[in-house]
């Protein structure tokens, strides 16, 4: 379980740097109306909320990493943000065979 959580942790890092690069560039503006105002005006203070958000999330998974639930879940985490990092991968590659960057 360790393992996943610090996949998972380094995924919500590969998301942030993404969710800069984007954002900073012009092609893409911020999903999470939370963090939105952030990333556009204070991009350190975007990265430490999304890094200790999800870090206290990843440490409440492991502190009741015996219930049922955590279990269930952390599968569906690590989906979610495979997917979204996949999702990330595939415009940057986009973008690479555009030779936009």
């Amino acid at each position: 379980m360790g393992l996943v959580l610090g996949v998972i942790f380094l995924l919500n890092l590969l998301d942030a740097g993404f969710t800069l690069l984007w954002v900073q560039t012009g092609l893409a503006r911020e999903a999470n109306p939370l963090l939105r105002t952030l990333v556009h005006e204070e991009w350190e203070l975007f990265l430490l909320v999304k890094v200790l958000f999800v870090g206290m999330g990843l440490w409440l998974i492991w502190l009741f990493r015996g219930n049922r639930i955590a279990a269930l879940g952390l599968p569906i985490l690590l989906a979610a943000y495979l997917g979204v990092v996949l999702y990330h991968s595939g415009i940057m590659i986009g973008l690479a065979l555009l030779d936009v960057f």
